[in-house]
């Protein structure tokens, strides 16, 4: 299981002058790029992420969901 540092990363974007609703929504895309690490990539830790694995995670992203542009952005 991908475990992240989801507080500090949520002080972090405050910091940032993020907005709530924009807090929330990078904190949703960030969740949604772990559970597919996990469940196409077999990724367990963050130190085997390589940038295929975000590369297919933007073509899966490009095909499947609407607002893609806001998603990858958030990333």
């Amino acid at each position: 299981m991908i475990e992240t540092d989801e507080k500090g990363f949520r002080k972090f974007l405050k910091r940032s002058g993020r907005s709530q609703s924009v807090l929330k929504r990078v904190i949703t895309y960030v969740k949604d790029f772990e559970r597919y690490l996990q469940e196409y990539r077999d990724v367990k830790e963050l130190d085997e992420v390589v940038s295929n694995d975000l590369e297919g995670f933007v073509e899966r992203i490009e095909k499947n969901l609407k607002h893609r542009q806001k998603h990858i952005y958030g990333l």
